[in-house]
């Protein structure tokens, strides 16, 4: 069987169970409570800072990212390599694994802790 085979099925799979968590939800509280949370001040501002930062990030990817595939598409540099491999780093190496290794403090800059405490919790 190919791969095309598979695509589909698992795509609806997938579509098929986030629509159920997003039922679920729906039905697990009333319209009034969904329309009053939605209408608080916390998720409309985490709303906003959410939609601002993914605009912010869509604006600022496509200023590097047009220039960039036209230029390695187009002409030849020497460290065109370097360049295609700099580029593709972000989408090979996890963001979780980004964010652990500069969110744990190097030993200069750790604040001091008590033993056992989390080196995170400050």
């Amino acid at each position: 069987m190919s791969l095309r085979a598979f695509t589909l099925p698992f795509l609806l799979i997938f579509a098929g169970l986030v629509a159920m968590v997003v039922l679920a939800i729906g039905l697990y509280s009333s319209p009034q409570a969904l329309y009053r949370s939605l209408c608080s001040a916390e998720i409309r501002f985490a709303l906003c800072l959410s939609f601002g930062a993914s605009v912010m990030a869509v604006l600022l990817a496509m200023l590097v990212a047009v220039p960039a595939a036209y230029s390695l598409a187009r002409y030849e540099f020497p460290a065109k390599g370097l360049v295609d491999t700099l580029i593709d780093l972000p989408i090979v190496l996890p963001p979780l694994v980004a964010g652990v290794g500069l969110g744990y403090p190097s030993p200069r800059t750790a604040a001091p802790t008590t033993p056992g405490a989390s080196p995170f919790s400050r």
